[in-house]
């Protein structure tokens, strides 16, 4: 699908979609708790479906309502092994249940879509191989053979924190199958937000984590709490909250100001850019209080909020000086390689931006020209040109609008029902 984009300021109120993250979280605890489970979330993305169909493929059932899901747990007599489980391009539903299959014994295989098979895997797969599991890739294929269980009576477990967050994630979640146990984090603990938005999901069904100096210690079983509501995603809001910075005027709703997603880091980031934001409890309103600054370049560490780097690098573009990115050479490995991608949509545009091996230099010039975008695949270089687009002269085209449903699937319908002047056309 192709966007065209004519750019121009957007004004009004959205509900952004759940956290994705969280509602990941959710369903595997749900699927492995006593009784069954309401999730209530809003917006229902590709990578939610695809936790969901993997969790039907070994033995839970999770019937889609209107509110969301209501879902059934694995029992012992359900538990279905030698399963194939179609992961899409999730790398959460990937990562997170490989260690729960394993814990399961459920001999089950996944398939991969897109550049999920060239994501790694290490340590977590050597993690297993030596805990009585057996790990087989086979092109988009891997599959998990044997079952998870400790080599100590006290099932201890150590793994270097620096790759990815969704290993530990994964790991906790899968604990309390084996009868809880030890996680060691050695080495620095990337995006340990989303591993304490583990815990907190853990927590509402019952399951106790505790941490101390990056050792957790879970014990105890899944107990639903028979209902639980997903909140507002801050990675998607962030969009949103750019678009602000660079003259729009929306308001977002549903949000939550005190989340454990790493990205509610974004929107202090663009008030240290110059923008200004206010946020009522009450309903989880924000909106930003002046149109009287200006943006200005800053530098940040991105090793937290991954995901908000291509948003801010957009914000940068709409800003006067030099914003350096640092810390984000994850990005590389995520849809696309992110750091790459998102140097070219800059560059496209008319924007100049110099790529690291872990980050971005940008240089603000406020308005940019405009171009032809490949989204490459990534729903978040798609996202961040429509943003992009609201500071260009001249249309911008983006090849793979489609992609977005992959986190925000009505994010056109959104971005038109603001105010942008967008063109969606299908191509052969």
């Amino acid at each position: 699908m192709k966007a065209t984009i004519k750019g121009k300021s957007l004004s009004g109120v959205v509900t952004v979609p759940s956290s994705k993250s969280q509602v990941h979280r959710a369903l595997i605890c749900a699927a492995l708790a006593d009784i069954p489970t309401e999730i209530r979330f809003y917006g229902r993305s590709n990578d939610i479906i695809a936790t969901a169909d993997c969790m039907r493929s070994i033995g839970a059932t999770v019937d889609s309502e209107s509110f969301g899901f209501r879902v059934s747990p694995i029992t012992r007599n359900s538990i279905i092994r030698g399963a194939m489980l179609r992961c899409s391009e999730s790398g959460s539903t990937l990562r997170f249940l490989l260690p729960v299959v394993a814990a399961l014994g459920a001999d089950a295989s996944f398939f991969t879509e897109g550049r999920l098979s060239e994501r790694p895997l290490a340590p977590l797969d050597s993690l297993l191989e030596d805990n009585g599991c057996s790990i087989v890739r086979d092109k988009n294929i891997i599959s998990c053979l044997g079952k998870f269980f400790g080599n100590s009576s006290e099932n201890n477990f150590s793994i270097d924190g620096g790759v990815s967050s969704q290993f530990i994630s994964g790991l906790l979640m899968a604990l309390p199958i084996i009868g809880g146990g030890r996680i060691t984090v050695t080495g620095k603990c990337e995006s340990k937000g989303y591993i304490n938005m583990t815990v907190d999901v853990m927590k509402k069904f019952s399951v106790s984590v505790k941490e101390r100096d990056n050792v957790y210690t879970v014990s105890g079983s899944y107990k639903s709490p028979r209902k639980l509501t997903a909140e507002g995603d801050w990675s998607s809001a962030t969009f949103w909250a750019t678009a602000d910075a660079l003259g729009s005027n929306i308001t977002l709703s549903g949000m939550d100001g005190n989340s454990l997603q790493g990205d509610v880091a974004a929107l202090s980031l663009l008030e240290k850019m110059g923008a200004s934001f206010s946020f009522n409890p009450s309903d989880g309103a924000i909106e930003k209080t002046s149109e009287e600054y200006f943006l200005h370049g800053i530098e940040f560490d991105a090793s937290d909020i991954p995901d908000a780097v291509p948003a801010m690098a957009v914000a940068a573009c709409g800003a006067e000086g030099i914003t350096e990115i640092k810390g984000a050479s994850r990005l590389r490995l995520k849809e696309s390689d992110r750091l790459a991608t998102v140097s070219e949509m800059i560059s496209a545009c008319g924007g100049r931006v110099v790529e690291h091996d872990d980050g971005l230099s940008v240089y603000g010039c406020g308005r940019l020209s405009g171009g032809r975008v490949n989204a490459h695949g990534d729903h978040r270089i798609a996202m961040s040109a429509a943003v992009l687009s609201l500071i260009c002269d001249g249309e911008v085209v983006i090849d793979g609008a489609e992609t977005v449903s992959k986190s925000y699937p009505d994010f056109w319908n959104d971005f038109a029902a603001l105010g942008g002047d967008v063109i969606l056309e299908e191509t052969v």
